[in-house]
């Protein structure tokens, strides 16, 4: 899962209220990617990563789900103030400026754009994914909805090894960062889809355990399959 979030990952305050940078949705949204119980991790779910506003990155595994039996708002943020200062905790780390990975000088990191800064921070997100990857884009505002419900006969054996499921939380993915995961795609070879999971808005936390609950009862990668064949027949029109 990778979880766009605004503001930024420098500040980090475990001791206010909930409302603080809306850290209740993010460690909601976290929480239903990682925990499917008290100190059980979701099975094949390989991790979730929140992206802010200014490129810092969270990354975080299952390793979470054994270092705290329950996900609490104050362990999770403490845990992200921990890492945006430079403190080591298992299961998680903080990237600051990725996407200075591979620029010669100063002067080569000063002409990137922020188009340019935003691709390259999503490169390395998807830097060494599988060859049978896909890449779902969420929103309701998508015109196909995620086939997870009704027959899935013709598509129960998925050749997928990974779905990387991409999402705003709080706010929308914008324009721009929908076209960078497209052209980032397109140069990785990987196969991108949009969709919903439905028109309404909900909770990014609802969503997200909806789709741990597909995976689950596997009609997941069965679904994704199929959206895929759809857009390559152009049935998704």
């Amino acid at each position: 899962f990778i979880f766009l979030a605004g503001g930024g990952a420098k500040d980090f305050k475990p001791e206010k209220d909930q409302w603080w940078g809306r850290r209740d949705a993010h460690c909601r949204s976290v929480a239903a990617a990682l925990w499917q119980a008290p100190s059980t991790p979701y099975p094949n779910v390989s991790g979730a990563s929140l992206l802010y506003d200014d490129l810092s990155l969270i990354r975080m595994d299952v390793d979470l789900a054994n270092k705290w039996a329950v996900p609490t708002e104050h362990c999770l943020v403490t845990g992200w103030r921990d890492v945006a200062t430079g403190k080591k905790t298992k299961g998680m780390s903080c990237r600051k400026a990725v996407w200075k990975k591979g620029c010669k000088d100063e002067e080569e990191e000063a002409s990137l754009s922020e188009q340019d800064k935003l691709e390259k921070t999503f490169g390395y997100l998807l830097d060494g994914t599988p060859a049978e990857t896909a890449v779902v884009l969420l929103h309701e505002d998508y015109p196909i909805e995620l086939p997870t419900f009704g027959p899935l006969t013709n598509h129960m054996q998925s050749k997928l090894k990974q779905i990387v499921f991409v999402m705003g939380a709080v706010r929308d993915v914008t324009e721009t960062e929908e076209a960078a995961v497209l052209k980032v795609c397109s140069e990785k070879e990987i196969v991108a889809v949009g969709c919903n999971l439905g028109r309404t808005a909900e909770f990014t936390s609802k969503i997200v355990h909806a789709l741990n609950l597909c995976h689950v009862s596997a009609r997941l990668a069965p679904a994704v399959d199929a959206l895929v064949a759809a857009q390559d027949t152009g049935d998704l029109a």
